[in-house]
């Protein structure tokens, strides 16, 4: 799970980098400084394990938790935060709101693919 969350943060990442979605002003590491780290391996991939761990199969809870989860780290709170107290980064060509439905796609995407890896495994398991 943890290779698919950080493969996707980092796509997401190249595509925002390419379309000019941000711009950093504070990095955790200035060697990677087109990728915005702490979206990779911080706090937004460990919730989303969490979030996924306590409400597997129960889609709709996952999601809705999702959804206010994606809205407190892309609108308000933790954006207002990291962009206009804090100064880390500035939105440039995308919104808080596009942002968040990305987000949220991201997460229908996680659950879909768990979902499709189960019915695979299940499955192999029919086949021994």
């Amino acid at each position: 799970m943890r290779f698919l969350l950080a493969l996707l943060m980092l796509v997401y990442n190249v595509y925002a980098k390419n379309q000019d979605h941000w711009v950093l002003h504070d990095m955790l590491f200035p060697v990677l400084k087109p990728l915005f780290v702490s979206g990779l391996f911080g706090a937004f991939p460990v919730v989303t394990m969490w979030i996924f761990y306590f409400t597997y199969r129960r889609f709709w809870i996952y999601l809705i938790t999702n959804i206010v989860l994606d809205f407190m780290f892309a609108v308000f709170p933790i954006h207002y935060l990291m962009q206009d107290v804090l100064g880390i980064y500035t939105l440039h060509t995308i919104t808080p709101w596009q942002r968040f439905m990305l987000f949220v796609l991201e997460s229908i995407i996680i659950y879909g693919y768990f979902k499709w890896q189960e019915g695979v495994m299940k499955q192999k398991g029919k086949n021994k």
